[in-house]
């Protein structure tokens, strides 16, 4: 049983004027994706590989799988440019927003498997390359080189915004950009469910050493922006640029008030790689005064949760009850002023 999200925005936000004395010219973009992605067993029974008492095998490794993914992105651009012989003003405005809700559970139900049962929800950052430019298999390959590397392309958020305003005497340009990515992933054994995995329902005897319990959280998230300011001209120049990436993440992997029995492993894991890669740039340039501002936050905070609570978990092999957050930022900013006269960074 699986459910499956692959949502995307491909965004262009664009705004340019000119003239011979003043000109003004701004792009605004905002985009949001907030999705809830469910894989749910409630209130049933569901048997696979086994008799209908669920005491003997009928059906070698046979398995129940709930897996609930969630891959969406949002690539946006934002340009403005402006251009004019006294003066030119530019703004342009870029804020992308992710937040989905993805679960996977077994509520109030009878499981029982010769083979695994595994619980997933996921919420996975796709290659930010489209699929239209990079074949499927040559993207995978693209996407294990660079695994692990502080250059990985994966991202739920790719976000470009530049402004850029000249003049022969005064220039002012702005540009701000705000991404959040905000999601909830649960993986969960609940309600007082039985979930029974190469296990005889009678007595509790291995049919199937091999056979295991998973619930996994997953959360690899991500945010890639680029910020570029740039306001140039013959007297005065005014560049000034904001921006903030923020990631909140609550990843969860449960099992509260049931029963849970594995002929081999019963593993319980949830973890965040979630990560951040910001590069702003701020440019002012003028023949007599040149100010430039630059200010900007990179954060994460996230929530990781693997919780056993109220409940009775036997395994025959392994039991394991794992949280990790590995979230991390990698981030450069800079701002050059220059001037014939004064110049404030």
């Amino acid at each position: 049983l699986s459910a499956i999200d692959s949502s995307v925005i491909d965004a262009l936000a664009f705004g340019g004027a000119g003239a011979g004395e003043w000109a003004g010219g701004g792009a605004i973009s905002a985009n949001v994706i907030a999705n809830s992605l469910t894989a749910t067993i409630s209130s049933s029974t569901v048997s696979a590989g086994l008799n209908a008492a669920g005491t003997a095998v009928t059906g070698d490794d046979a398995t129940v799988t709930l897996d609930a993914t969630s891959s969406s992105i949002v690539r946006a651009l934002g340009l403005g440019v402006s251009g004019g012989g006294k003066g030119a003003v530019s703004v342009s405005a870029l804020g992308n927003a992710v937040a989905n809700t993805v679960t996977s559970t077994i509520d109030d139900s009878v499981v029982r498997a010769s083979g695994d049962v595994s619980v997933a929800a996921k919420d996975l950052a796709p290659l930010i390359i489209p699929s239209w430019m990079l074949p499927s298999e040559q993207a995978s390959a693209v996407d294990e080189a660079l695994d692990g590397s502080p250059i990985e392309l994966d991202a739920n958020i790719l976000a470009i915004n530049v402004s850029v305003a000249g003049s022969g005497q005064t220039a002012v340009s702005g540009a701000l950009m705000g991404n959040v990515v905000a999601n909830t992933v649960e993986a969960s054994i609940e309600g007082g469910s039985t979930v029974l995995a190469g296990v005889n329902a009678d007595n509790g005897n291995v049919l199937d050493a091999a056979s295991d319990v998973f619930v996994t959280g997953v959360t690899d998230s991500g945010i890639i922006a680029f910020s570029v300011g740039v306001g140039a001209s013959g007297q005065t120049a005014v560049q000034a640029s904001g921006f903030g990436n923020v990631i909140t993440n609550r990843t969860s992997a449960l099992v509260e008030d049931s029963t849970a029995a594995g002929g081999g492993e019963v593993a319980v894991s949830a973890e965040d790689q979630s990560q951040i890669r910001s590069l702003a740039l701020s440019v002012a340039a003028s023949g007599s005064t040149a100010v430039g501002v630059l200010v900007g936050a990179n954060v994460i905070v996230n929530d990781v949760n693997a919780v056993i609570s109220g409940s009775t978990v036997t395994s025959h092999g392994a039991l394991s009850v794992g949280a990790q957050n590995d979230s991390d930022i990698l981030a450069f900013t800079g701002g050059v002023a220059a001037s014939g006269s004064t110049a404030v960074m």
